[in-house]
């Protein structure tokens, strides 16, 4: 009996090594190029999401915004859904351009945008998450068709 407490005294002792000498070093050094991993991913992610941004053409100043060359409403309670067809346009991608990048980053969006030939539809929100927001006019109202 005096053997087996001594073999399971000396064998505690070795765990505590490998633990403290193995186990803890290896478990810092994984936590460091986890780290780098990470910030290298979110370098590569915000690349991306500045080349959707040039590709979409927005254009951030204090003044104002621009999408595509198209103004955006600066608040989004001064937007008038009955407003320009260039404020809806900006809107819609606005709301495309919202969409990618949430996909991309894998993000879930409160609300989902359907994309119709006619028009963009943003469902969700409101008591009954039952509210669609046309941001585009009918397509005959762009082309200039009665």
């Amino acid at each position: 009996e005096q053997k087996v407490t001594e073999a399971w005294g000396l064998l505690k002792h070795k765990q505590r090594e490998v633990v403290t000498m193995v186990l803890e070093p290896l478990r810092s050094c994984l936590e460091e190029e986890l780290q780098v991993g990470l910030e290298e991913l979110a370098e590569l992610r915000k690349s991306k999401v500045l080349q959707a941004m040039e590709f979409f053409q927005v254009d951030v100043e204090s003044s104002g915004a621009e999408i595509q060359g198209m103004p955006l409403p600066r608040y989004i309670h001064s937007f008038n859904r009955g407003g320009s067809i260039a404020e809806c346009m900006a809107i819609t991608q606005l709301g495309r351009l919202t969409d990618i990048v949430a996909r991309y980053l894998n993000i879930p969006l409160p609300f989902a945008i359907d994309y119709k030939p006619s028009q963009c539809i943003i469902r969700g929100g409101g008591k009954d998450g039952k509210v669609e927001l046309a941001l585009s006019p009918p397509l005959g109202t762009v082309s200039g068709a009665p």
